[in-house]
């Protein structure tokens, strides 16, 4: 496999949630009935679906080998992390939306992403934009037309639910003139039984 390597030693990380391969072909199945609304669009590969938990940036490969390092302090859950999306919505930038899918409230992805950024605080790494979590479906979306676009704001999801056991610090890189998320090392989430009635 051709990997084409990344200038400067400047790499593009971030940490992530992957979704297996049944989670992938139904957000791929729920892109196939926004597609007749799209006049052009940039729709997200399959492969590279993914719930950002928290943004690193372009960083040099020395700061990269400190993140690859095992932590002790793993995130300890309160509960265990289920993923449930629930809605779809867009964001509008230039008269272009970014249309994504989203998940319902959940406690324990807050605490993941909260130990997260605290983690990366200490590093200095941490990016502290508002996490707003969501599965991106298209870029720089237009719509046929307002009635298309009223149609998507209408559209209902129920995906089944999604149980995670680790996340990954992933990199953004073009791979055979393709971009690609690729996972760089897996953190397992040390997840309490949920005794909540």
């Amino acid at each position: 496999m051709n990997v084409e390597k990344a200038t400067n030693q400047m790499r593009r990380v971030f940490f992530a949630i992957q979704f297996n391969e049944h989670m992938m072909k139904c957000l791929e199945e729920v892109q196939g009935y926004i597609r007749p609304l799209v006049k052009k669009g940039r729709f997200t590969d399959p492969v590279n679906f993914h719930l950002t938990l928290q943004f690193v940036g372009e960083i040099p490969d020395e700061k990269i080998s400190q993140l690859m390092v095992h932590h002790p302090n793993e995130p300890v859950l309160s509960r265990p992390l289920t993923l449930k999306i629930e809605r779809l919505g867009s964001f509008e930038k230039r008269h272009r939306h970014i249309l994504w899918a989203g998940l319902e409230s959940n406690e324990a992805l807050s605490e993941l992403t909260g130990w997260l950024q605290n983690h990366l605080t200490e590093k200095g790494l941490a990016d502290h934009a508002s996490f707003h979590p969501h599965i991106t479906l298209v870029r720089e979306c237009v719509f046929i037309d307002a009635a298309a676009q009223s149609a998507f704001e209408r559209m209902k999801v129920a995906l089944p639910a999604v149980s995670v056991e680790k996340y990954a610090l992933m990199e953004s890189r073009r791979v055979e003139g393709r971009l690609r998320y690729l996972p760089l090392m897996g953190y397992p989430l040390n997840q309490l039984p949920n005794n909540r009635s």
